[in-house]
């Protein structure tokens, strides 16, 4: 995709989906936090916004204050180190604070209990149950050896590529997605600009290498980018040191690591949510646009958070392609010059019953084609000359062109003689849809003037 250019077509997502898709994501993150921010023990693992505020609401009795009181005292030391040392990673320090206390309670057996990442995540290492993350690096290994479900060996085959061909297609376009909208939001925080291919040539190369490493698909993402830039990182740069960071983190410091607290961890996201949440665009988009820009981004809104992001999205963008169009056809205009129309600056000869001039402004294109050509065929029998003045007409399609062309055929076999005054411009501009429309009309004139209409009707 980025080697054929079609990150550039992120440029058209319109600002309307971009706000409500961000907010969306921002909403499902907060949602997401509920349970270890509240120390909540869930009986089930919901997936959907819905099911977890369900789960959340059946499982308040099992709130563990020790993790309130852990996630609101992280929440506070970001917000006060943000606002009085606004150069210092507060992220870091609060979350290394909080580690820190975990660490504090637990070697003083105190009866307070706040889970941390060993608590939550373990492994089997050569028969060995560890606590928290491997300190190790992922060794290298060749993805088409993974043993399948069944514990056969994978085989490349046409049955195997057919059948892996629809999860390729959607984690591509789920990928590329996400990834350029990340950037997007991006360049919104910063001022600047990206270069959507790069941006896609970059990411199918890494997401081609890290299976070798046993890793999967990964996207560029909305809510490390924001928190990146919102604490000064505003260059590539930033996101290669996040990688090194993170490699050494797991490499020297996994023990370490293992004591962060989840209530600290989900506290951070909250933050992070809030900081991407597109308030104040949300809000300027519901007081003050078109009730068309309103309906795209409740619906991407709505559908991001109750469906998925790739559904909220997509229809967000068909949405407002559809007003777009309708929009837009609105805007072509078809009318009759008559004698007595106040724009009539026809020639004197043109203004004789046996002549009606027809006149039309716009885009002659699929979502108004029908109803111009339509208009055209109510012409009454006396009437023995038709000329289509298209001066004004700014784009013709192929739909415009066939309806066009049908409409021509009508009028030649009900006896009328027909012409279609251009500018130059036009002319020239159209001269394979011409070519289209005069296929099956040979005797339609094509003129830049009157003049040339008047010496040859």
């Amino acid at each position: 995709m980025g080697l054929s250019g079609l990150g550039r077509l992120i440029s058209f997502i319109p600002h309307p989906v971009t706000t409500g898709f961000t907010s969306g994501i921002a909403v499902t993150i907060a949602t997401l936090q509920l349970k270890d921010l509240l120390g909540l023990k869930f009986v089930t693992h919901p997936i959907g916004f819905l099911e977890t505020i369900i789960e959340v609401f059946h499982r308040l009795g099992s709130l563990q204050a020790s993790e309130c009181m852990m996630a609101a005292g992280t929440l506070l030391i970001i917000l006060i180190l943000i606002k009085t040392l606004k150069r210092t990673p507060a992220p870091i320090i609060a979350i290394s604070l909080a580690g820190l206390t975990a660490f504090v309670l637990r070697q003083l057996n105190e009866p307070v209990f706040v889970e941390t990442i060993a608590d939550r995540f373990q492994f089997v290492l050569n028969g060995e149950l560890i606590r928290g993350i491997p300190q190790s690096f992922p060794p290298l290994q060749w993805p088409w050896q993974f043993a399948l479900d069944g514990g056969l060996p994978f085989k490349l085959s046409l049955a195997s590529i057919r059948e892996l061909s629809p999860s390729i297609l959607a984690i591509s376009l789920l990928g590329a997605i996400e990834s350029l909208l990340s950037a997007v939001v991006a360049d919104g925080m910063t001022g600047k600009r990206h270069d959507p291919n790069s941006e896609l040539l970059a990411l199918g190369i890494g997401n081609m290498i890290c299976p070798f490493f046993g890793g999967i698909p990964a996207t560029g993402a909305i809510a490390r980018t924001t928190t990146n830039i919102r604490f000064g990182g505003g260059s590539p740069i930033a996101a290669m040191v996040h990688a090194i960071a993170c490699l050494l983190a797991i490499l020297l410091a996994a023990p370490l690591v293992s004591w962060i607290p989840m209530a600290a961890l989900a506290a951070l996201l909250l933050f992070v949510a809030n900081s991407m949440s597109e308030r104040k665009n949300f809000i300027n988009i519901l007081r003050y646009a078109d009730w068309e820009d309103k309906a795209v981004m409740l619906a991407c809104f709505v559908f991001t958070v109750l469906v998925d992001m790739t559904v909220g999205v997509s229809l967000g963008v068909v949405l407002a392609c559809i007003l777009f169009i309708k929009r837009i056809s609105s805007q072509t205009e078809i009318s009759v010059i008559t004698a007595d129309s106040p724009e009539n600056h026809l020639p004197d000869e043109f203004k004789s019953s046996r002549y009606f001039v027809y006149r039309i402004s716009g885009s002659l294109f699929f979502g108004a084609a029908q109803q111009a050509t339509e208009s055209i065929l109510n012409i009454t029998n006396d009437v023995r000359v038709v000329i289509l003045e298209m001066e004004q007409v700014g784009f013709l399609d192929s739909t415009g062109a066939v309806a066009l062309r049908s409409a021509l055929s009508r009028l030649k076999a009900r006896g009328m003689q027909v012409a279609i005054k251009l500018g130059p411009k036009q002319k020239s501009q159209f001269k394979n849809r011409l070519k289209e429309v005069l296929h099956d009309n040979p005797n339609v004139i094509v003129a830049t003037s009157w003049e040339e209409i008047r010496n040859q009707v």
